[in-house]
């Protein structure tokens, strides 16, 4: 928001000539932004309709092969404190079956320099690293176990002790792993073994990667122990229990300190920064800084004047009125929709209700984020939901989803899959997108837009502050004599840049920038990503559909992230000319939805036993929720007043006038106020 600069007392009668120059330059400027809108965006205005896509012909899918339902539910999900002595002994009944026999875990170098008293066949071979594996794998599941039980309760000390003791056990777990593997790959009798067992990608990557220091460990456990500490203030604020400005305040200086040892960390790796360690050892970020400082300017000459446009049209209280759901009340609505999309995402959907893997946070008393985390012993995920946003409750949870059906689907040795979340933010947000058409079937007719818009303009938020964040992080990380004034600083600069303003100058302070540095880059490039399959969609869904499941049932080790999105053929998000088509695709989609017909719904809502306008259809279950008394509203189904209805999709009519109000008068306005508030 714009800090308002209307009442000013003591106003000159002339301003000094350096104060009416800026005041020229600034009208100037804005002269020429709102020509330049007017420009590139009166296409739009008389453009043809985007095309309107096939409905398939079922949800069946058949892109994952066959796939058992994982044995893993919430009564598996408690905090069992993990011995590392469990590890040791896996590690030395590994080296055993391996011809190695030692009493203690040995040094890679120890197990490079013994020859082994005899080389075990290949399947023998194969069982020994197995079962050394899925030892990491107890370890990490429990892990998960412990902060998916924490984030439901933060007031429960012996979890918060728990986590902090999985936490800074977590890297000596990773090191006696990768430890152990790289001596037996130096093993001069051991290697050829090794490279026929693991294969040539895990072989070239285990012998790149780098084990962690003594120093770098110690270094890791003192960021745990800050993360945990902005964690708690956090928390403190959120409930309204803290006095803001004073933890604000420690906030900054806790950032300060995590900034300075992940230096440190990248130092002892022998990199100059934090940043170029990321750059150099993050999975699949095929493009350099000069690729995203482009891809930057795209953002700030398309993206943002889209959202801008499409906000200026949406109606903030619209969905106000809407009884929103929770819990198994939110399942049961979502369920037959998932059903639609893919019959193998309906699968994944039924087994994580089944299972029990969706919990949902309580306020005062849980971590106030959404996430999806792996447990890989079961090849499993749970899904943990913060009910912070009632209006993105539909949405967070088909983000999480994604995450979720990914995770299940995975196979493979864990320890060696690397998470590039470039593409992992794609199986979230693609999905997002893909269901979309069933807005209608859930929010109603008079609701289904605002609904579509308010999604939409989520999506190109991603898209514009996981750019600017990284040029944020980019700065912390590379400014020498950071302080928190130059930290507030530049994040004002930047959000004037972005379009996106700043009241305090410190709305940078959230759980990513502190836990995950360099991370909300990727909520930007997948956003785009997903962005892709609005056009695709529209053209052909059951298409879309496919590209999106070949896409996630690749993982995200195979390919780096523009080389995936060629191989399924989407567009590359760091071109220019895409990033101005995927602006103007959403801004269509914004003002010309499509909705799939009441007839599609009613065939699958048939398959779940419930029908539309029943007393109880299942959709909107008549309940009252003790956190949200507003009136449930109008939302009977079965009526194509308003629309203009195909046997199977329903298109609303586009407003033209609202189209107009938005690319000719919305640019003005922002003319005037500048003038009022700028110089």
């Amino acid at each position: 928001m714009r800090k308002d600069h209307s009442a000013k007392s003591n106003k000159q009668e002339k301003l000094p000539r350096h104060e009416r120059l800026r005041q020229f330059l600034a009208i100037l400027l804005i002269t020429v932004f709102v020509l330049g809108s007017l420009a590139g965006l009166i296409v739009p205005i008389f453009a043809d309709e985007m095309p309107r896509p096939n409905l398939p012909n079922a949800s069946e899918t058949d892109v994952y092969g066959d796939w058992e339902e994982p044995a893993f539910s919430e009564e598996d999900i408690v905090s069992v404190h993990y011995d590392k002595a469990g590890l040791d002994k896996a590690a030395l009944d590994f080296l055993r079956l391996w011809g190695l026999s030692f009493d203690t875990v040995p040094t890679p170098e120890q197990i490079s320099q013994t020859k082994p008293q005899a080389v075990p066949d290949e399947e023998t071979a194969k069982e020994a690293l197995d079962l050394f594996l899925a030892e990491y794998d107890k370890f990490v599941s429990q892990y998960a176990n412990v902060q998916f039980l924490y984030s439901q309760n933060v007031t429960d000390q012996d979890l918060k002790d728990e986590l902090q003791y999985t936490k800074d056990l977590d890297s000596s777990a990773f090191n006696l792993v990768l430890e152990t593997l790289q001596g037996v790959q130096k093993n001069p009798d051991l290697q050829g073994l090794l490279a026929k067992v693991i294969g040539e990608t895990y072989y070239k990557d285990l012998a790149d990667s780098l084990a962690f220091t003594p120093t770098q460990e110690e270094n890791v456990k003192k960021q745990n122990a800050l993360e945990l500490e902005f964690d708690g203030l956090q928390n403190d604020i959120l409930n309204g229990t803290a006095d803001e400005e004073k933890s604000r305040d420690r906030m900054a200086d806790i950032y300060i300190e995590l900034v300075r040892l992940r230096n440190a960390y990248a130092k002892e790796s022998g990199y100059s920064d934090y940043l170029a360690y990321t750059e150099d050892t993050a999975t699949g970020r095929d493009y350099s800084r000069e690729d995203l400082a482009k891809l930057y300017q795209a953002i700030k000459d398309y993206i943002v004047p889209t959202f801008y446009y499409l906000s200026i049209s949406y109606d903030w209280e619209a969905l106000s009125s809407y009884n929103f759901l929770y819990g198994s009340d939110l399942l049961d609505q979502v369920g037959p929709f998932v059903a639609g999309v893919s019959s193998e995402l309906e699968a994944s959907f039924n087994y994580m209700r089944k299972a029990g893997l969706h919990k949902v946070g309580d306020e005062g008393i849980s971590e106030q984020v959404s996430y999806t985390i792996s447990v890989p012993s079961y090849h499993s995920a749970m899904i943990f939901q913060f009910p912070y946003e009632p209006s993105a409750q539909v949405s967070t949870l088909i983000h999480e989803f994604g995450h979720f059906n990914t995770a299940v689907r995975q196979e493979g040795w864990n320890f060696f899959n690397a998470s590039n979340v470039d593409i992992a933010e794609i199986h979230s947000q693609g999905l997002e997108v893909l269901f979309m058409p069933y807005y209608r079937a859930i929010y109603g007719d008079d609701l289904a837009g605002a609904a579509v818009k308010d999604n939409l303009i989520n999506l190109l938020w991603s898209i514009i502050t996981g750019a600017m964040y990284n040029e944020f992080e980019t700065y912390t990380h590379t400014e020498s004599n950071l302080t928190p004034e130059k930290i507030d600083s530049k994040y004002r600069e930047l959000a004037q840049a972005y379009g996106v303003g700043s009241n305090t100058g410190r709305e940078w302070m959230f759980y990513h920038i502190f836990h995950a540095p360099f991370y909300y880059l990727s909520y930007s490039l997948s956003a785009l990503g997903a962005a892709t399959f609005i056009p695709a969609m529209l053209e052909d869904y059951e298409e879309a559909v496919e590209k999106y499941l070949e896409l996630t049932d690749k993982g995200e080790e195979a390919f780096a992230f523009r080389a995936l999105l060629d191989e399924v053929d989407l567009p590359d998000v760091f071109s220019e000319d895409t990033v101005k088509n995927l602006a103007d695709a959403i801004h269509h989609f914004g003002q010309n939805p499509f909705f799939w017909s009441h007839e599609h719904i009613e065939n699958l809502l048939d398959r779940y036993g419930l029908r539309s306008g029943s007393e109880n259809p299942g959709l909107i279950p008549d309940k009252s929720h003790e956190d949200n008394t507003e009136a449930e509203p109008d939302i009977e189904r079965g009526q194509d007043e308003g629309v203009v209805p195909s046997p199977d999709i329903a298109w609303p009519e586009d407003n033209q006038e609202s189209r107009v109000w938005r690319y000719v008068f919305f640019p003005f306005l922002i003319f005037v106020d500048i003038i009022k508030y700028g110089s």
